[in-house]
């Protein structure tokens, strides 16, 4: 009588093992892509809290217009520490900017990020402020 495996076990322990590493590599796969896609939102949260602080002190204007504050110009007024902030998804620098308006509904700001904020804008100097200032034109 011999002992070990033969041929036909071999290529289903080998089949067993190619299917094991594939649902494997997804799953690690769709974590990495999970976490990197909550690290964006978080990103993103970070940086319209920052705007949320520039418009407590700075937006005295309850208006319902949407105006815009640019990413730049959070971080040259000090309210962002960091010099870039990247999208984790994509690895490229973000360069959007945070819009809000007030909400008379609910007597409070709303606050969304915006990846684009170069089309349909006239930004204008707040003299009082000494702070740039966008407002959309669409």
């Amino acid at each position: 009588m011999k002992k070990g495996f033969t041929t036909i076990e071999l290529i289903m322990i080998l089949i067993v093992l190619a299917v094991v590493v594939t649902i494997a590599f997804y799953a690690v796969n769709n974590s990495i892509k999970k976490s990197k896609e909550g690290s964006l939102e978080a990103t993103i949260n970070n940086i319209i809290d920052s705007a949320k602080n520039y418009v407590l002190e700075n937006d005295n204007n309850y208006s319902d217009n949407w105006k815009f504050i640019k990413l730049e110009q959070l971080k040259k007024l000090g309210y962002l520490t960091n010099k870039e902030y990247k999208n984790p998804v994509t690895n490229e620098t973000l360069n959007g900017c945070v819009q809000y308006k007030w909400d008379t509904t609910n007597n409070q700001h709303i606050f969304s990020w915006s990846d684009d904020c170069s089309q349909n804008f006239i930004c204008q100097r707040a003299s009082s402020l000494h702070k740039e200032v966008c407002e959309s034109t669409g």
